[in-house]
């Protein structure tokens, strides 16, 4: 069995539930709740199984 991170990144949620992108610049600015999204990917010899799909911020092709 393989276990892949697939680090979204870190984001910030408003009191409206308005995600934003924390960059190192926004951090300290940030109003809200702060949280890492990292979804991971299981791979075994008969499955490949997805745990927490993210929030769609990026693409990513497989």
């Amino acid at each position: 069995m393989k276990i892949i991170p697939l680090k979204e990144g870190n984001f910030v949620a408003s009191p409206t539930k308005d995600f934003s992108l924390l960059t190192t610049e926004k951090i300290d600015l940030a109003q809200g709740i702060k949280m890492a999204v990292q979804p991971f990917l299981i791979v075994t010899e008969s499955d490949h199984i997805l745990l927490d799909a993210g929030l769609g911020w990026k693409s990513c092709c497989f």
